[in-house]
């Protein structure tokens, strides 16, 4: 682990701690991504970056506020930054990302090295597996980082996330913001919430139709967790 830390960050609100960990991907080259998260004078920065030949990066405390959420909500918190650690993956680009690009996939020794790091910060703050979060989970009308080729299966069977296996209960039938509501989503924008939904469950399509395999992995997601 390299350090390299920063002076961008805050104090945590009174009393929160670290509950959540969020996965994020920046498309940019790995110089310009470090400079952004240490010394540019934006208010942006992460804990942790990991590049793609698993090579991690150490930028602020992990009891300190790092600014890496940006405007989200989850369970109807939205200071997540406040209840938040973030790790940031840089992509395999030395070029800036286009708009139309699609993070991934990550390789095998930056996942791995993510693995191991979030195993570690789970165990040091008792983070529970489904609060391991996207940040288009977080803010699913702003973001979709990491993207559909991120490996949430893999991470879920490392213990570092949930992840629906078959068989699934019959689809319900009727609205299905309510429930996507009682898994945490910001459903303002419901359409994009679930799209960040099928990012992280259904990523083979992605299309933000609500359709039965859908609406059966939801319910499943709710049984699971017993919301």
């Amino acid at each position: 682990m390299i350090h390299l830390p920063t002076q961008k960050f805050g104090e945590r609100a009174s009393g929160a701690y670290p509950k959540y960990l969020i996965i994020h991907s920046i498309g940019l080259p790995l110089d310009t991504a470090l400079t952004l998260l240490t010394t540019a004078p934006l208010e942006v920065s992460v804990h942790y970056l990991i590049t793609p030949d698993g090579t991690i990066f150490s930028m602020v405390p992990e009891e300190k506020r790092a600014w890496h959420a940006g405007k989200s909500m989850w369970q109807g918190e939205s200071d997540i930054n406040s209840f938040s650690i973030g790790i940031e993956l840089a992509w395999s680009l030395e070029r800036e990302a286009d708009p139309e690009d699609t993070p991934g996939p990550f390789p095998e020794a930056q996942m791995s090295a993510l693995i191991s790091l979030a195993k570690s910060i789970q165990a040091r703050w008792d983070v529970l597996p489904e609060n391991i979060l996207a940040h288009s989970d977080v803010s699913p009308a702003r973001k979709r980082d990491p993207g559909e080729q991120f490996d949430w299966k893999r991470m879920a069977e490392e213990g570092l996330g949930v992840f629906p296996v078959r068989p699934y209960p019959f689809p319900p039938e009727g609205d299905i913001s309510a429930k996507l509501q009682r898994i945490g989503y910001d459903v303002t924008d419901l359409p994009a919430a679930l799209i960040a939904f099928q990012r992280h469950y259904r990523p083979r399509a992605c299309d933000g139709v609500a359709d039965s395999e859908t609406r059966s992995i939801l319910q499943w997601l709710c049984e699971v967790l017993k919301l």
